[in-house]
């Protein structure tokens, strides 16, 4: 009888341990399934996050590349702007220059002018008011001339 009893307590710890080694197994797989699901939801939401930032990163890239495309055509603009006004400069430059020039051309030719125009004024002075004995006062007389 005890033989007979403990082999039936044995075969009934043996499946009880199957049951207890089975509902752990099962428990076990539950809770890794769980935290499965939980880290692919995790997982999707981050990949979610990550292709939203990847989104706006993109169209921040795409706005900064057109504002910059917009102030380099604008700079290009303003240095065509500004070659093209400082070329307008130096042509006026060139211009007053040869302006200036050719007064200064007039200027000497009137100086010229204006010595010979002495020259001729002293001559006839002398021709008609200066007597040999004055020939000292000639020099003070072309003097004045001269500063006038």
């Amino acid at each position: 009888v005890t033989i007979r009893r403990l082999e039936d307590k044995i075969i009934s710890m043996d499946e009880e341990r199957e049951q207890v080694v089975a509902a752990a197994v099962e428990e076990e797989r539950k809770d890794l399934e769980h935290r499965l699901v939980e880290r692919q939801e995790k997982d999707k939401t981050k990949e979610k996050d990550l292709q939203a930032q990847t989104k706006d990163l993109k169209a921040q890239i795409a706005d900064l590349n057109r504002k910059h495309d917009e102030q380099q055509s604008a700079a290009m603009e303003n240095l065509a702007e500004l070659e093209t006004t400082l070329s307008a400069r130096q042509s006026q430059i060139d211009v007053l220059s040869e302006e200036v020039d050719r007064l200064t051309g007039q200027v000497a030719a009137v100086e010229k002018e204006k010595e010979q125009i002495n020259a001729q004024y002293l001559d006839l002075w002398r021709k008609n008011y200066a007597q040999p004995s004055e020939t000292a006062d000639v020099k003070t007389v072309s003097k004045v001339v001269e500063l006038e």
